[in-house]
This record gives C-alpha cells, sequence and structure tokens, in this order.
C-alpha cells in the first residue's frame, strides 16, 4: 500500500465512516424528530406531507412516485422527514422537480418479521426512503420541473414504449433491464431462471454494461477526426459525460457509479498524461460511493461489485476459465450469506453468456432506437441470442445439482473460509508448472464444503410471522423437513416473500412432508405458491410429500389441492384419526423409540363427517412426541372435531 498512498487513504477513509455508521453516525434527513414521529404514526390517521418529486413511474394499472426534502405536517406542527414512496391506483406521471401535498395515512417501512426475508426497510433507507403513503390526495403546489432530470425521465418512458412495441413480451422485459435498468416488464419466471442460472448481473446496469458502452463510444468516437491532434482527449471527454447522463437515465445503481466513477478517473488519466492505476481507481470509487451513503457499506450488491471488479484487476493476466473460478469462489460467501444458495454451474453458463453480451446490447439499442421495419433488422439478433441465452439457462438448471440451498453461514465460517482461500490461491501461485497447478483445482471443492455443510441435531419448530393465518417448519434430528400449513389473509406473496426465504435461510432445500390441515385460504395461499414454483421449476427447493385430510366430500379447493400436487410431482397422503407418522434420528436405530419424533394422527375422523362438510372441525390434528417434549398442533379445529380431539388425548 505504500506505493499506493491514495488507495491506503481511501480505504482507511472507509473503516473510519464503517465505524462511524455503528453509533447512528453521520445522522439522517429526519433523525432528530424520528422518535416523535414515530409516536405520532402509532394509531393510522391522516396526515399531509408535501415534497418535491425526485422520480415518477407508471405502470399499467399504477404508478407511484418519490417525494424528496419531504415535511410532515400534523396538528400545526412540522416535521423534516425522509424521502415517502406514495403509490397511486392509476397510471398518472408527476414531472421531475414539481412541489406537491399528499393526504392520506402516511406509515413508517417495516422491517423482516422472520429470518431470511428480504429487508425491504434497510432496502428503501439505501435510497433514502423512510416512509410510504398509498392512495393519498394529490395537490400540485408548484408546477416548475427540473428540466434536465424530468428530460431524461420523458426519453426513458418513450423508450420504454418503443421496446415494447419492437420486442416480443417475454424479450422486452429483458431488453427494458438491460439498456433501462427498468424490470417492470420482466415476468416473475424469467427472473428466476436468471438468477438460478448465477447471471442476474445481467439484469441490471452492471459495470460490464457500463464498460461495454463506454470503451464502445471512445473507440468509436476516437475515430472521428473532429478533435485534430487531440483526438484521444475530446473523445475521453465526452464519452465521460454521456456515461455520467447514462448513470442518472438508469437510475444511479451501485455497480454504476462504481463503473462511472472508474471509467472517468481512466479517461481523466489518459487526459492529463497520467498512468491509470486500477487499486487505486477502485478504492476512490468505494470512498465516493460510501461518503454519499455509508450505509452502501453493509450492502450485498455493492460488496459484490466491489469484490468482482478487484478480483478481475488482481486475476486479469490468468486464463478465463481461472478468473471465472476465482469470482466465483471469492464472491460465493457474499451470495451464499445473502440469498442462501448458489447456481454450481454459474461459472460456465457465465463463459458462454458474457461474451454474447456486447452483441445484445447494440443490437437490443438500434432495435430500439430505430424502431418499425428497420428496428425490426437489428432487434432480430437480439431476440435470438436472449432466447439461446435462455435456452443454456433451462439446459443447466435441468441437470443434477444445478443449485444448491445451503442457509446463511455464520461470521466464522465465512472468515475460515477466506483464509483457506487465500492459502489456497498462494500455493497455486507458487505452482509453476501448469499441469499441478490444474490439479489443484479441484480442491476447491472441500473448500467450498467449509462453508455450506451443515450439521443438525434435535428437533426445532419453527412459527413463522405470516399476518393473519398459519405456518410451521419443523426440523426434524433425523433430517427430514416438513412444512404444517402455510397461508395468510394479510400478507400478499407469503410463500415467495415469508415462507420459502426462510427455508432457504434455514439451508431446507427440500420439504419432505407438507401438511395441509384444511383448505381455509389463511393455511393454503402460501403452500399454493410454494407448489406451483415447484411445478414450474422456479425454485431450487423440492417437495416430497403432500398430507391431506381425509374427506368423503371433497370440495373445489381441495381437488385444485391434489391436482396440484400431481403437477409438482409430489405423492399425495389421506389422513385420519389414528394414524401416525415415525421420525427416527440418525443412527438411532428403531429399537430407540426415545429418539425418535412421533406424529400421532388425532384428526379428522371419518365417523363424525357431516354433509356439508364442516373443513374446520375435520381439519388435521396431531400429537408430536420427541422424549420429553410434546407439542399439540390443532389447526383451526372446532365443533365434533375438537369433541374428539380432546376425547384421544384423555
Amino acid at each position: 500500500m505504500t506505493r499506493r498512498p491514495l488507495a491506503f487513504l481511501c480505504l482507511l477513509c472507509i473503516v473510519f465512516i464503517a465505524a462511524l455508521t455503528l453509533f447512528g453516525l453521520p445522522p439522517e434527513r429526519g433523525y432528530r424528530d424520528r422518535d416523535t414521529v414515530s409516536s405520532l404514526l402509532e394509531v393510522p390517521r391522516s396526515v399531509s406531507v408535501t415534497g418535491e418529486v425526485l422520480r415518477s413511474e407508471v405502470q399499467e394499472d399504477y404508478s407511484y412516485f418519490i417525494l424528496r426534502r419531504a415535511v410532515l405536517s400534523v396538528e400545526s406542527q412540522h416535521y423534516a422527514i425522509s424521502n415517502v414512496k406514495i403509490t397511486l391506483k392509476v397510471p398518472v406521471r408527476y414531472a421531475v422537480g414539481v412541489r406537491v401535498s399528499a393526504v392520506g395515512v402516511l406509515r413508517g417501512i417495516e422491517g423482516p418479521t422472520n429470518p431470511g426475508q428480504f429487508d425491504k426497510a434497510f432496502y428503501y433507507r439505501l435510497q433514502g426512503v423512510g416512509y410510504t403513503m398509498s392512495s393519498p390526495e394529490i395537490t400540485v403546489i408548484s408546477s416548475h420541473a427540473k428540466p434536465f432530470r424530468e428530460t431524461l425521465a420523458i426519453i426513458r418512458e418513450t423508450l420504454k414504449k418503443r421496446i415494447r412495441m419492437s420486442f416480443p413480451e417475454d424479450i422486452a422485459g429483458l431488453i427494458s433491464a438491460m439498456i433501462l435498468g427498468d424490470k417492470s416488464l420482466m415476468s416473475e419466471d424469467i427472473r428466476a431462471v436468471f438468477s438460478m442460472g448465477g447471471v442476474s448481473h445481467m439484469l441490471a446496469i452492471s459495470g460490464l454494461h457500463i464498460s461495454l458502452f463506454g470503451e464502445g463510444m471512445y473507440r468509436l468516437l476516437a475515430l472521428i477526426p473532429l478533435f485534430r491532434k487531440n483526438r484521444k482527449r475530446g473523445a475521453g471527454l465526452i464519452s465521460a459525460v454521456f456515461l455520467v447522463v447514462y448513470a442518472v437515465f438508469t437510475g444511479l445503481s451501485v455497480a454504476t457509479v462504481r463503473a462511472v466513477i472508474m471509467f472517468v478517473i481512466m479517461r481523466g488519466a489518459s487526459f492529463c498524461g497520467r498512468t491509470y492505476d486500477p487499486p487505486t481507481a477502485i478504492a476512490l470509487a468505494a470512498l465516493l460511493i460510501v461518503i454519499e451513503q455509508p450505509l452502501y457499506i453493509y450492502y450485498s450488491g455493492f460488496i459484490l461489485s466491489f469484490a468482482a471488479v478487484s478480483v478481475i484487476t488482481v486475476f486479469r493476466e490468468r486464463s478465463s476459465l481461472v478468473l471465472g473460478l476465482f469470482l466465483f469462489l471469492f464472491t460465493l460467501p457474499v451470495i451464499i450469506r445473502s440469498y442462501y444458495e448458489f447456481s454450481t454451474y454459474s461459472v460456465l453458463i457465465n463463459l458462454i453468456v458474457i461474451p454474447l453480451m456486447p452483441f445484445i446490447l447494440l443490437f437490443g439499442l438500434l432495435g430500439t432506437l430505430l424502431g418499425g421495419g428497420a428496428g425490426g433488422i437489428f432487434s432480430c439478433p437480439a431476440i435470438f441470442l436472449l432466447r439461446m441465452i435462455m435456452k443454456v439457462l433451462d439446459f443447466f438448471r435441468m441437470l443434477p445439482y444445478a443449485n444448491f440451498i445451503v442457509g446463511r453461514p455464520g461470521v466464522g465460517r465465512i472468515v475460515l473460509y477466506y483464509a483457506l482461500l487465500v492459502v489456497f490461491i498462494y500455493i497455486s501461485g507458487r505452482t509453476r508448472t501448469r499441469k499441478i497447478r490444474f490439479l489443484l483445482y479441484p480442491f476447491a471443492v472441500p473448500l467450498i464444503a467449509v462453508l455450506v455443510i451443515r450439521v443438525r441435531s434435535g428437533l426445532s419448530l419453527h412459527f413463522l410471522d405470516i399476518g393473519q393465518g398459519d405456518c410451521c417448519v419443523m426440523e426434524m434430528p433425523g433430517g427430514q423437513n416438513i412444512l404444517v400449513d402455510g397461508g395468510s389473509s394479510t400478507v400478499y406473496d407469503v410463500g415467495k416473500e415469508r415462507i420459502m426465504p426462510f427455508l432457504k435461510y434455514e439451508g431446507i432445500g427440500t420439504l419432505d412432508y407438507i401438511f395441509v390441515t384444511h383448505m381455509d385460504s389463511d393455511h393454503t395461499s402460501g403452500v399454493i405458491e410454494i407448489l406451483e414454483a415447484v411445478r414450474d421449476g422456479e425454485t431450487a427447493i423440492k417437495a416430497g410429500k403432500l398430507v391431506l385430510p381425509y374427506l368423503k366430500e371433497r370440495g373445489e379447493a381441495y381437488r385444485e389441492m391434489e391436482k396440484l400436487s400431481r403437477e409438482a410431482g409430489m405423492e399425495t397422503l389421506y389422513v385420519k384419526s389414528g394414524d401416525s407418522f415415525s421420525f427416527e434420528e440418525k443412527g438411532s436405530g428403531s429399537g430407540h423409540p426415545d429418539r425418535s419424533v412421533i406424529f400421532t394422527i388425532l384428526g379428522p375422523d371419518p365417523e363424525a363427517e357431516s354433509s356439508p362438510v364442516d373443513e374446520n372441525g375435520q381439519c388435521i390434528t396431531f400429537a408430536l412426541k420427541y422424549g420429553d417434549f410434546d407439542c399439540l398442533m390443532t389447526g383451526d379445529v372446532q365443533n365434533a372435531g375438537e369433541a374428539n380431539m380432546t376425547r384421544l388425548l384423555r
């Protein structure tokens, strides 16, 4: 670091800022009155918020905008608060820079209520957003817009419409994400395919996009004889300005800002006749981003972006395969700690996909700009390449062990992993014979095992917070995993947003049994989402057997659940009073009942079934026993079912 004093100074500053964040410094907007505002919002009430529109987005059936410099007015008192996200049920767009007043119910953004759940509060906090308001009354106070930002917003909306007209629906979402940074046109199944393949970076304006756009424009401008002897300087200056504008245009993501800063430093060094030093540029870019928002230090996107570019800088002279392997190994702990799973074949997939990116971006951009008949000539290659990539992703997804759900590793494991990784790279670097060095690479497998292997002991029961509903995840001492119900009447997408993230967080890749006690939606909505995701290949989670109450009279919801079970490749079991399940602890054998988990089914009782059927009364109830531990799972039992359960327990 003595050879790079600026880089060292930048890293020291980042460490200092990280230390300050532990003490809540520097304070965010609204920090002084945060407790007062929180107490005012405890009871929902209509309040007034005024502010300036920072960003406005319009979708097909709704719209939203962000208010900056927001001021909350309650009972003649005024409080400066952080940015507010306002959602409207109608597609209405407000110009960037106009001042508006919104009257409605203001709510703080909730953090995660279960392990593994997406931290929405932290995500919005990075953007300076601390509150939301739905369907308020809007009054425009000042219609004076900011010309530059508003012009960019109009161009963005225009290009989005042209993309929808120029490309098929499935491809339009991909092109919009890759060129505009807008994922609103993309379906959930396509997102899942790219995520499971380890190439979700394609769906964002990443450093790769910026490098391709910036370097491509620089080389193109350098060929034009506009600047005489200073041709390269002029080309560098124009391309740098273009990238800064493009970064603002696409939303200023961390990876975009990092790449733009590094590009500007590189062209600035060339302009001044100085040598460009990548490590210094990386450190300076990180410091500038952290100064703007210190919390980025804890953001996985920030860590992954700088980890990836650092690895590329250090090992840029290695072969593409080795560089891809090192990228995978260095970023793996961050990926697993953030997403709890990883793609086994991501190195190979990226080696296939990344070389195609320049052509996709070029033809996608030309197809968008030209549109119509002329644009079709250019849009066809982009469509072909993207559909080919999706075929590649589908092929790898069908291979054995394509994805591993491993859970969230602890800090100790990560430190040990990186220590062993440094030793591994040091030994491979010291080995001069290429053949011997190649033989060392398989040792990366046990290295990864240090990070992903989990040891389980005993019985664990997890009751999830899913709003109005029921959900219990059971981890058996023998390694089996059981889901008992999973539904909510108050939380939307409860399966995808709460239950599945928790399963991944715990490293549960297979649900051996899913018990559905009865068919009320507050017990089944999340289960349906999970089975649909399994059926459609949108998750690496596997499901074994579906357990339903034995009923003579089966309603439509019951039959739909049976059908979904078949489509997901599951076996369906029907249980009634008197049935039982035994889950033995590993290594205990059948002669140790005290070390086994016993489920004794108490309901439904077929003899007590009436017509029309009382589904609550005939729901699955069971007693769980594990050594000295007893647990009773009652579903929504009532009436005759409750009486029968009580009789059997006595």
